[in-house]
C-alpha cells in the first residue's frame, strides 16, 4: 500500500513538473518574425548525403543564406484565430505578398496554422509550434523538433 501511494505521488509530481504551460491567445497575439538557420539545416542534411552531394549542398547553402537575408517572413497573429503571413522580398525590387490564414491552440497547447493553398503557393503545414522561452519553436508532426526553424516576437 505504501509503495502504491508513493508511486502515485511520484507520477503526480512528475506530471506537474513536465506539463507544458497552457498557452493562451494573448501569449501569441502580435507579429512574429520567422527565422531559419540555413547553414545548420544544410549541414545536418549533408550528413546523410554522399561526398559530392554534400559538397554541392554546402556550396549552395551560402547562396541560399544570401537570398534569405533579402526576404522577411512574418506571422501577424490576430484575435478570432486569424494570422496574416507576410513575405517581403527585396531581391530585385521590393515585393510584398500577404496570405490570410487560420490558427488555433490545440488541446495540447500547441499552435497550429492552416495550410496555404492558392494559385501562387501550396504549402502543407503538418507540424505545429510551441511557445518556449519567448520563442515559437517549430515541431514536425511526429514531435521531432525543427531546431533550425523558429519565430521571434517583433511587436
Amino acid at each position: 500500500m505504501k509503495t502504491t501511494i508513493m508511486t502515485m505521488a511520484m507520477l503526480l509530481f512528475a506530471t506537474v513538473i513536465f506539463a507544458q504551460e497552457r498557452v493562451k491567445e494573448k501569449d501569441v497575439l502580435g507579429t512574429w518574425k520567422f527565422k531559419i538557420d540555413i547553414r545548420d539545416a544544410v549541414k545536418e542534411e549533408a550528413k546523410d548525403m554522399g561526398f559530392f552531394e554534400g559538397m554541392m549542398a554546402k556550396a549552395v547553402s551560402g547562396m541560399v543564406e544570401d537570398i534569405m537575408e533579402e526576404i522577411d517572413i512574418t506571422f501577424d497573429f490576430q484575435k478570432n484565430n486569424v494570422v496574416y503571413l507576410t513575405v517581403v522580398n527585396d531581391i530585385e525590387e521590393r515585393e510584398t505578398e500577404t496570405e490570410k490564414l487560420h490558427w488555433e491552440i490545440d488541446e495540447d497547447g500547441s499552435i497550429r496554422i492552416d495550410d496555404i493553398d492558392n494559385d501562387n503557393v501550396q504549402i502543407q503545414n503538418d507540424g505545429y509550434w510551441v511557445l518556449a522561452d519567448g520563442k515559437l519553436i517549430a515541431y514536425e508532426k511526429d514531435g521531432t523538433i525543427e531546431k533550425n526553424a523558429w519565430m521571434e516576437r517583433v511587436k
